[in-house]
């Protein structure tokens, strides 16, 4: 009778321990038990690849990125989607002629934490390097400084923020409104020794580049804790 009572027991512990597993595992991994907002934060994505795309509009060819092979197809469709919204665009330069405003890209990291691309500017126009950041693990889109650091009103460290880029070339004559709507975009391999760069049109189109590290202390609250794995 002992040892019935045993075995049940070692039954029941077994089943426990494999419901915990598989609660584990799918708070990992986006399944079919998972759905709307957990379905974005929890998708680990480190096998997808980036194609290339391309249309036509009005007789202008466009060239884009596309990312395949995401297990969470939302992310996936919403990257492409912001990523050919950047480059379906066209302007006629200086001469009248009108073209797309990028007639290239180039994706400057794609891992499990980053996706970077930048779409240089190729007419004569005044509209700088186009660029669009995604935090991998939280869907979550970047594309200007204000994405990361907020507005001046709402973060009490923007302007040592400000000071940084300023001290790196930065145009100091910009009002914090027009300051916080600057492109940014991230370079580099190692994620704790990452490029920051802003781009902006006066006179003419500017790449302003600081440390990560140097500003990721003014980061605001929402973009700080993403940011973790950034941090030495």
């Amino acid at each position: 009778m002992k040892n019935k009572k045993l075995i049940l027991l070692l039954a029941v512990v077994m089943v426990i321990a494999i419901g915990a597993v598989s609660c584990s595992e799918s708070s990992d991994y986006t399944g079919e038990n998972v759905t709307g907002s957990d379905a974005r934060i929890n998708a680990i994505e480190t096998s997808y690849t980036v194609a290339e795309g391309s249309e036509e509009y009005g007789g202008v060819s466009y060239v884009f990125p596309k990312i395949e092979g995401m297990t969470n197809m939302s992310k996936q469709a919403d990257a492409n989607g912001s990523m050919k919204r950047l480059n379906t665009k066209t302007a006629a330069d200086n001469n009248g002629d009108r073209g797309p405003i990028s007639d290239s890209y180039e994706v400057l990291i794609a891992n499990d934490k980053l996706f970077s691309v930048i779409f240089p500017t190729t007419l004569d126009i005044d509209i700088p390097t186009r660029a669009m950041v995604m935090l991998v693990t939280d869907h979550k889109f970047i594309y200007s400084i204000e994405n990361l650091f907020g507005r001046a009103e709402d973060n009490d460290m923007f302007s040592e923020m400000r000071a940084v880029f300023e001290a790196a070339g930065a145009d100091a004559s910009q009002t914090d409104d027009v300051f916080r709507q600057n492109y940014v975009y991230f370079k580099g391999e190692d994620m704790t020794d990452l490029e920051l760069h802003m781009t902006y049109f006066t006179d003419k189109s500017y790449d302003i580049m600081v440390p990560f590290a140097d500003v990721i202390e003014f980061l605001n609250e929402e973009k700080a804790e993403m940011f973790d794995f950034a941090k030495e």
